[in-house]
């Protein structure tokens, strides 16, 4: 359970940052850019973090990865802007995707719904329709996020 001073805190982040930017399914020939948010407590994090290396440097698209531990985040429970914005300018990504698994991750929510892309892919569906896409295991399954990713680049090279 979250306390109520972090649950306000939370709110008044996601009030203050949230992408008004529209949002819907962007062919993969059409992206420049790529953020790709990753749960770092996972066992397969770094397996994750190398496919979509891979993936998406092959293809000539820009990625940054996303993978908070406990001392990059706030109070609140989400990145420090230190983290969140590598560099001056701020993020202008096409496409975010987000392999967190868990529905109690606010790190992973904050990113998705204050992300600017154009096209949001996660693994669960967000209150308010963040995600353009979800991708979710069968009732029962737990897919890994190494495996998550796998099934999101199926179909993103379906995209035309």
């Amino acid at each position: 359970m979250t306390s109520p001073l972090k649950y306000i805190l939370r709110r008044f982040a996601l009030k203050k940052n949230r992408s008004m930017a529209e949002h819907g399914i962007v062919p993969l020939a059409d992206l420049h850019s790529a953020v790709v948010f990753i749960d770092r407590t996972a066992p397969e994090a770094d397996a994750a973090e190398a496919a979509a290396k891979e993936f998406f440097g092959g293809r000539g698209i820009a990625l940054t990865v996303l993978s908070p531990g406990q001392e990059q985040l706030n109070h609140a429970g989400y990145m420090r802007r230190a983290f969140r914005l590598p560099g001056e300018k701020p993020r202008g990504e096409d496409l975010f995707i987000s392999l967190s698994c868990r529905d109690d991750d606010f790190a992973s929510e904050f990113e998705a719904r204050c992300s600017p892309a154009k096209f949001k892919i996660g693994c669960f569906p967000l209150e308010g329709g963040i995600y353009d896409m979800t991708v979710t295991p069968p009732d029962g399954a737990r897919l890994d996020q190494l495996a998550l990713f796998g099934a999101i680049t199926e179909y993103l090279l379906k995209i035309k």
